[in-house]
């Protein structure tokens, strides 16, 4: 199964993009800012990554240099 990680700050549209990915299959884990989603990157591996530009701590330009 494959796995998706959805890095957003505004819960609700996380929740319903997270809730959309459950249903059609996916395996998902969600992170609320870009600091959370490097953890969740290394933690889960995910196959892939939805990520926000505008967020806390580290934005979506952030996390893709340091990956």
């Amino acid at each position: 199964m494959s796995t998706i990680l959805c890095i957003e700050d505004e819960d609700q549209i996380r929740q319903s993009i997270v809730e959309e990915l459950v249903d059609a299959g996916y395996e998902t884990f969600e992170a609320s800012n870009g600091q959370d989603g490097i953890r969740a990157i290394v933690n889960h591996r995910p196959d892939l990554v939805l990520c926000d530009i505008t967020m806390p701590k580290k934005t979506g330009f952030d996390i893709l240099r340091e990956l």
